[in-house]
């Protein structure tokens, strides 16, 4: 078999064989590792300056796109807001334009790699020989372990990049790997392979002020969290009604460290989420904010969705649906607005 089963009186020999692996390979110096900025849709030039400036090695691929508007990025590999070390490699994906086009747009000029591979199709197959097939194809292959079923155990579920993609050799392809059933009560100890980190960022710091104001004032938000090694975090701002709970906006996509200025028209409760794509969530942070003379206009809600592909959803207090969309529109430019149920307001991002 490829896998073995252990049942619970084996668990303590494995975590005490673990501690002392990876006592022995975490010997030397650490890496320091530090968060890579989030440059989604820049200019390719003023991302690549963005990115040597916090000290990576930046590259540009180009990828035809009919979303993106040519010479913007659309990702970067390993992605914004992920702890990696100083000095690193990141790939900034940037748009050519439409793949029918017949015009060069000239973007201006940075570092560029080669054509890229593509990504083997790997999904059904055993952790340990896809790992071994992705790194015979040129790429930095990781494995992140999440609940499938009894039948595929230690197999790769999905891809990221997908199977068939293209990708620049050399880049980080993530296989999903099924650790067995949620609810079951043995565990599967799969072959070893380099595992996406399951720690939780830290909060570092998460501050409001002022914390009174009257309605039609500002607040100014500010906040910093700190990922653990190999962690694509997710950070995320929700502000909800103080005394009904009812949930007011929802921000998602955020830096790992920024500021941002609100007008909350209610009393109000903002929490700043962190978590980690393949791990736990930090301890979620909540700070009150007091408004004299609220707001009591009915609401009005919108999902939001930028040209970065971060989707935010916002309720907006006024007299009349119109008047919302138009502070809506008039507040997110960039994005495409959507008008919602209030009772979606929640999941309408998926989130």
């Amino acid at each position: 078999m490829s896998f073995k089963m252990l049942d619970r009186r084996s668990l303590f020999m494995v975590a005490v064989a673990s501690s002392v692996v990876g006592t022995c390979i975490a010997s030397g110096p650490a890496t320091a590792l530090q968060p890579i900025p989030v440059v989604m849709g820049e200019p390719n030039a003023l991302a690549y300056n963005t990115l040597k400036a916090a000290g990576f090695d930046a590259w540009q691929s180009f990828e035809p796109s009919t979303i993106s508007e040519a010479c913007k990025v659309m990702r970067t590999d390993p992605p914004g807001n992920t702890a990696a070390a100083a000095g690193s490699r990141v790939i900034m994906y940037v748009s050519s334009g439409p793949p029918s086009g017949n015009v060069n747009f000239g973007c201006p000029p940075a570092p560029t790699l080669p054509t890229q591979p593509m990504v083997p199709d790997v999904v059904g197959e055993q952790n340990s020989a896809a790992y071994t097939r992705l790194k015979s194809a040129g790429f930095d292959a990781w494995q992140s372990l999440e609940p499938g079923t009894a039948t595929n155990v230690c197999k790769v579920i999905r891809t990221n990049p997908t199977a068939n993609a293209k990708a620049v050799a050399g880049s980080r392809v993530i296989m999903y790997v099924s650790s067995g059933p949620p609810s079951s009560n043995v565990t599967y100890a799969c072959p070893p392979v380099p595992t996406l980190s399951t720690q939780p960022p830290t909060i570092d710091s998460f501050t409001i002020a002022p914390r009174q104001i009257t309605s039609g004032q500002s607040i100014t938000i500010r906040w910093r969290v700190t990922p653990s090694p190999y962690c694509m975090v997710k950070v995320r701002l929700t502000q909800k009604n103080f005394h009904t709970d009812v949930v007011l906006a929802i921000r998602n996509g955020l830096d790992t460290s920024n500021m941002l200025s609100e007008h909350p028209e209610v009393d109000s409760n903002y929490f700043l989420d962190a978590a980690c794509d393949a791990g736990q969530a930090a301890t979620q942070r909540r700070i009150s904010v007091g408004v004299v003379n609220p707001t009591t206009s009915s609401l009005y809600c919108f999902k939001v969705v930028y040209p970065t592909g971060i989707c935010n959803t916002f309720a907006y207090p006024a007299s009349t649906q119109s008047s919302a969309e138009q502070r809506a529109r008039s507040e997110n430019p960039t994005g495409s607005v959507t008008s919602i149920d209030c009772s979606q307001i929640t999941n309408a991002c998926g989130n």
